[in-house]
């Protein structure tokens, strides 16, 4: 039962104010002159949420789009690297208004959000006509020349940011969300087609001699992707790299939260390659910059900057982020690193993320069982 308690008014007359609260649904509370009517109130209402029916006739007068625009202007994270929304999650926003526009918030029920996800899976990526056609530019298709389809990623991420601005302003609002809502949705999984894409057999020099053919950063791009393949690190990650940041001495790279993806403090160890490489950045620092990497606006313009690059080079479906791939390859293939170590210095924050590389150590297991090192 909700919590009801006895309320004096100023006349000396008094109330009884009833109060139901569920952890991650929100609040819900009604005022009566008689106990007996608060308690049957109060069974009622849990009933209606046990059973996942609405409860709140603020969720039945709200459009969804409303709550969309009091969490662009409102929401503040309560943690993590980032002070305000960002600009990608501001994006999928805009696009659940969208998606959800003509219904109210107790509209939106079970049935409504697994239609969506499904729907949205079914969905041809949006593409824009274009007079001037760039070599890397793929008009929406995929490798085989087939009309692309928004990826489980994508979809994942849009559900995700649906069921914080729904709890978001259930709470803010003061009203008890249906306790099934999220229940039993079939959520498209995180790492559903994810790419294995590495450096083949002459690609490396292959983008040296691009860089080279280039107008600009002719030294720095060899540099960078050196350091992207050396450190397994990600592309936001290096380009906001500071000097400050590096205990040359020690050989660690210490990564401040607000530049991880998953807003985790990290310390990288430095390989003798990779120093050789900062020496050699030192050579072009900037007076007033901090930043290792300050060619580089952000990590947005090294991809468009890569992705020419690519094409200069004459090679197919290979991106930036793909040298993270090659470097966390290259920590499996090359050291004696346990799973737990590696992820300390990759990021990663499930070994689950991992298992697709334990293929390249087939025969660790065995020679450890032997007694032999690599």
């Amino acid at each position: 039962m909700g919590s009801i308690k006895k309320r004096i008014l100023n006349d000396g007359s008094f109330v009884y104010d009833c109060r139901i609260h569920r952890r991650g649904l929100g609040t819900v509370s009604k005022t009566f002159k008689k106990k007996d009517e608060a308690e049957r109130w109060s069974n009622g209402v849990e009933s209606k949420i046990d059973r996942g029916e609405n409860v709140s006739r603020k969720a039945d007068k709200t459009m969804f789009v409303v709550a969309c625009a009091e969490f662009l202007k409102h929401y503040k994270p309560l943690k993590g690297k980032e002070k305000e929304i960002t600009p990608g999650e501001v994006q999928v926003v805009q696009r659940l208004a969208y998606d959800f526009k003509p219904r109210a918030i107790s509209q939106i029920t079970n049935q409504v959000i697994q239609a969506w996800i499904d729907e949205f899976l079914d969905t041809e990526v949006a593409t824009q006509e274009r007079k001037i056609i760039h070599p890397y530019y793929n008009a929406g298709l995929d490798k085989d020349g087939n009309k692309r389809k928004y990826s489980e990623g994508t979809v994942r991420r849009h559900f995700f940011v649906l069921k914080k601005v729904l709890e978001w302003y259930s709470v803010r609002e003061n009203f008890i969300l249906p306790s099934n809502l999220f229940l039993q949705i079939r959520v498209p999984r995180a790492w559903a087609g994810k790419r294995r894409r590495r450096l083949e057999a002459g690609e490396l020099e292959l983008l040296q001699a691009a860089a080279l053919k280039g107008y600009d950063h002719k030294v720095e791009w060899p540099l960078l992707i050196d350091f992207a393949a050396n450190t397994a690190a990600r592309s936001q990650e290096i380009i906001k790299a500071k000097w400050s940041d590096l205990n040359l001495e020690g050989r660690s790279w210490a990564i401040p939260p607000e530049n991880v993806k998953t807003a985790t403090f990290r310390t990288v160890p430095l390989s003798k390659k990779s120093l050789t490489i900062l020496e050699k950045m030192n050579t072009l620092k900037k007076t007033g910059d901090d930043r290792i990497f300050h060619m580089w606006r952000d990590s947005a313009t090294v991809s468009k900057g890569f992705r020419r690059l690519t094409v200069r080079a004459g090679i197919e479906d290979f991106r930036f982020h793909d040298l993270r791939h090659e470097g966390v390859s290259r920590l499996f293939e090359t050291t004696d690193l346990t799973d737990s170590e590696i992820m300390s210095i990759t990021g990663h924050t499930s070994s689950e993320m991992l298992k697709a590389y334990s293929a390249l150590r087939p025969n660790a297991l065995a020679r450890r069982l032997d007694g032999e090192k690599r």
